[in-house]
């Protein structure tokens, strides 16, 4: 097609979605995308990471003072995870492992398991991965009161570093979903552990947080 008539095109196109006295289609649903730190002390086993338990890491603000707060965004869908772990086990001497888990359930995969182990602090265990078709975490997975699926779990035999990549949306509705915790002001944001206030053994960096 010569250049010309490729240019008129593309001009229509856009002129018909800029129409003065018609305002274009809007996804007024917020989304967010953004990648959260954490760190985790030596012997790391973060149980069950739920779909409230993510959504608590991504932003919560204070309902009750020091007694519950509520996720900023009600849905979420885990894009990436990177793990960093140490070479060698500074407790046992012992090989560094790191274990992470895609969990699958009911209308889902089995559960994927991932391992990665070093005995060279130079070349330390490292886990980078998405997750698998047809786990939970590769679903948009909205919170409820009700909803415990679990999403995926970490463990590791020394400290790491978690880089957890998510996407959010929040149409401003809410869940009704609280989390518990012990020490919340009223007017202040928080971020928790990536496996819950009630866990927290994997803390967010750089951000406040509470449990």
């Amino acid at each position: 097609m010569p250049k010309n008539i490729r240019k008129r095109s593309a001009r229509r196109r856009r002129n018909r979605n800029d129409n003065p006295l018609k305002p274009g289609q809007l996804v007024s649903t917020v989304p967010y995308t953004h990648t959260f730190r954490f760190g985790g002390a030596a012997n790391v086993s973060s149980g069950a990471i739920t779909v409230i338990d993510i959504l608590g890491a991504a932003g919560v603000f204070t309902e009750v003072a020091n007694t519950s707060v509520v996720p900023w965004y009600d849905t979420v869908k885990v894009n990436w995870i990177k793990i960093w772990g140490t070479g060698l086990s500074v407790t046992t001497n012992q090989p560094s492992t790191i274990t992470l888990t895609w969990s699958g359930g009911q209308g889902f995969s089995a559960d994927i398991v991932i391992v990665d182990t070093s005995t060279n602090p130079t070349a330390p265990p490292y886990i980078t991965s998405r997750p698998p078709p047809r786990s939970a975490a590769s679903f948009w997975l909205a919170s409820s009161a009700a909803n415990t699926q679990q999403v995926l779990s970490i463990a590791a035999t020394d400290p790491i570093i978690v880089d957890l990549n998510v996407s959010l949306q929040t149409n401003g509705a809410g869940a009704g979903d609280t989390l518990s915790v012990v020490t919340a002001a009223v007017g202040v944001a928080y971020w928790l552990a990536l496996d819950g206030p009630a866990g927290n053994s994997l803390v967010p960096i750089g951000l406040p947080s509470t449990h």
